[in-house]
């Protein structure tokens, strides 16, 4: 594996996780919201 298919499968991945936290703060403040 080169340098650079490293570099494109990392930022995929940390993509991959940003975007699921992201979801889950957006449902978590959600189900705030609807609690109150």
């Amino acid at each position: 594996m080169s340098f650079y298919n490293f570099i494109n499968f990392f930022a995929e991945f940390v993509a991959k996780v940003f975007f699921a936290c992201f979801l889950r703060y957006i449902t978590f403040k959600q189900m705030g919201k609807n609690g109150k």
